[in-house]
């Protein structure tokens, strides 16, 4: 988390502005030296012959200190070996996770991380690389500590960073601020891997007793960080991926996990009308006596590939999906609006325990709507999610958001969070994909004026419900342009 030149708000980290990007392939590269001030770096040359010079540091986070699980590892005397052993027969690997491990389970839904802890766990380079981080920890004297580690043979691999070039009475070199992203094109395992976790456990519903779900109040998704803050043993994590950075393989790799089913749990039902209970994140080992989530902030555990993340499934259209198809048609007729594509799809299959989406007449999971428009040429996204599909009552708001980066697989996660809360929108997941949002609630269908209430026509609901997203629509696109604006000026 903590990043030469990055700003932090709450739990966000905000990369500096100033700095510029260079990507290139190792040709080679130097032993440790340090500066006047204690710092301890590396010279790395590209194959044009420049050099470029990052902190040891800055490469240990990048290629080990991925999290702080990693990191507490990265500092015990018996390093990977407290976490898992090896075992291999024939064709076959097996990383097998010790129960006392204090690894997450959750941190093997993401394929990155599955990979990434291949690499260090069978690469015999890259695990005595890990190994020397603790090795030159404790070789240290009296004086102030200067990180060091002896990170694998490098040549090859390809690098790109943020930085600047910088220029001394000796040379012209680019000087790393923060490394986005690492390709490792050597490793290779003919093996097939398999990870086993004793925590890790897919969801299987049981039918309860008596036809009901045990009952409990939603969770705080999104808690404010506390520094001061003991995380209590045993609470969720609040996990936080910094979708900057990655780290890939030139070789695909055959990985699974090895996934023990033989605990089947009768899912609790989250209870809609309650709104979840402010919450804290602290840092640092869960205790007994803690009172906080911990905070799990990482990098590299994007779910890009990851078969977790499935392609939408189109569905038949319902009647309340031609309702939402009929005030999008209306609403893009306005001026400064451009048509694009209105579709009906199943809500992915949940992740967890919360089965909210697939508690339909039915049994197949809800539906939702998307539609594809254009305010004043900046492509907006409309989602609208089939409550009225849910055996019990369930409201959710309409999602009108601009999305960056790839848009598919945008909505995909988007949508996948949304099924595995419990048909909640997770904000934090929204975030990570977009640009602008804002979450617009449905028209009343009875109003309350100075008289008697009454209870609006079709026509007056359908009349309502353009004019709200019409207002939030206007408000994406405000946000967004000046946003683009402040960034203009700061460049």
């Amino acid at each position: 988390m903590l990043v030469i030149g990055s700003c932090y708000l709450n739990k966000e980290r905000i990369p500096s502005r100033e700095s510029e990007q260079y990507s290139f392939s190792v040709a080679d590269w130097s032993d440790c030296y340090h500066d006047q001030y204690g710092g301890s770096w590396f010279f790395l040359t590209d194959f044009e012959g420049r050099k470029i010079r990052v902190r040891q540091f800055e490469l240990a986070r990048a290629m080990f200190l991925q999290n702080a699980h990693l990191a507490r590892t990265a500092f015990r005397s018996n390093g990977l070996s407290g976490l898992a052993n090896i075992e291999s027969g024939g064709d076959r690997t097996l990383i097998r996770f010790n129960r006392l491990s204090d690894y997450p389970a959750s941190n093997l839904r993401s394929r990155s991380s599955r990979f990434h802890l291949a690499w260090m766990f069978l690469d015999q380079q890259a695990r005595k690389s890990f190994g020397s981080i603790f090795e030159n920890w404790v070789k240290r004297d009296g004086s102030a500590w200067s990180f060091e580690f002896k990170p694998p043979d490098l040549q090859g691999w390809t690098i790109s960073a943020f930085g600047a070039f910088e220029e001394n009475y000796k040379e012209h070199f680019f000087e790393i601020e923060e490394v986005v992203s690492l390709h490792n094109p050597i490793f290779d395992y003919s093996n097939k891997i398999e990870i086993y976790h004793p925590r890790f456990r897919e969801p299987l519903p049981l039918v309860p007793p008596g036809g009901k779900n045990p009952v409990i109040d939603p969770v705080d998704s999104d808690p404010d960080l506390n520094l001061q803050g003991l995380p209590l043993l045993g609470r969720r994590l609040d996990s936080i991926t910094d979708q900057r950075f990655s780290f890939t393989f030139g070789n695909e790799l055959n990985i699974a996990l090895n996934v023990d089913k033989r605990r089947p749990q009768v899912p609790p039902t989250v209870n809609q009308d309650s709104d979840p209970r402010k919450e804290e994140a602290g840092v640092g080992h869960a205790e007994e006596s803690g009172t906080t989530q911990e905070l799990d902030y990482g990098i590299n555990r994007t779910d890009e590939g990851d078969e977790q993340v499935a392609d939408l499934i189109p569905a038949e259209s319902t009647a309340r999906f031609k309702l939402f198809k009929q005030v999008i048609e209306e609403l893009v007729e306005r001026e400064h609006y451009r048509a694009g594509e209105i579709r009906c799809y199943e809500l992915p299959w949940p992740n967890t325990k919360r089965l909210t989406a697939l508690r339909t007449e039915t049994g197949k999971p809800a539906l939702f709507h998307l539609a594809t428009l254009y305010y004043s040429e900046l492509p907006l996204v409309v989602i609208e999610v089939d409550t009225e599909s849910l055996k019990k009552n369930h409201a959710l708001s309409t999602l009108v958001a601009s999305f960056g980066g790839d848009v598919v697989k945008g909505i995909r996660n988007v949508m996948q969070a949304c099924s595995d809360d419990g048909v909640r929108w997770n904000k934090r997941v929204i975030k990570d994909h977009c640009n602008v949002f804002v979450l617009c609630k449905h028209p009343h269908r009875i109003t309350h004026g100075n008289e008697d209430a009454q209870v609006r026509t079709p026509d007056e609901y359908h009349q309502a419900w353009v004019g709200i997203l019409e207002k939030r629509v206007e408000q994406v696109f405000i946000i967004f342009k000046e946003r683009t604006d402040q960034s203009s000026e700061l460049q």
